[in-house]
């Protein structure tokens, strides 16, 4: 999937101003356009991007924001 500069803006409105499109993979970028397209929630793609990247959180802790 190719997105636009119109998808883009959708996917960072989604998250209110904690997206940053350095921080991702074109693939990553195309998987939660996909996701933001389906009705998915930004929290929803949060949750499922870091349960991908599990490494980055300690399951006894809160779970990890983005913008933290």
């Amino acid at each position: 999937m190719k997105a636009t500069n119109l998808d883009l803006m959708k996917l960072s409105a989604a998250f209110d101003g904690e997206f940053n499109l350095a921080d991702f993979t074109p693939d990553e970028i195309d998987e939660m356009l996909g996701l933001l397209q389906s009705g998915a929630t930004a929290e929803q793609i949060r949750e499922k991007y870091f349960e991908f990247y599990d490494d980055i959180k300690d399951r006894v802790l809160d779970k990890h924001k983005w913008s933290d």
